[in-house]
């Protein structure tokens, strides 16, 4: 038993092709709803720019604004500063994103 254990090998997987994986009928629904890589990535890049434009009004209003100076006086003034910060990084990522997804 031990010799026909040490020679024995499993027959090789046969590679699939491309149409037993993947039935067309769901390739189909999928281009219908507009999923996809490209499409998911414009969505998530149209609402990144959304959440920037909050933070930048934010971003102003806490440091532009008398009503928002007066909310954020000394060092809590850092939060609308650090808000419109990083909504400037957030309209560099949506860019990106919307340009790879344009690719």
């Amino acid at each position: 038993m031990r010799l026909v254990a040490a020679y024995w090998h499993p027959a090789p997987v046969r590679a699939q092709k491309k149409s037993e994986t993947h039935s067309g009928r769901d390739g189909a629904r999928a281009a219908s709803t507009g999923a996809g890589r490209g499409y998911v990535m414009k969505l998530l890049a149209v609402l990144l720019a959304l959440l920037r434009l909050a933070g930048m009004i934010f971003g102003w209003w806490g440091m532009e604004t008398v009503a928002g100076r007066r909310q954020f006086d000394e060092m809590a003034g850092i939060i609308p500063l650090v808000t419109g910060v990083v909504s400037f990084i957030l309209l560099l990522v949506a860019a990106g994103l919307y340009y790879l997804a344009n690719r």
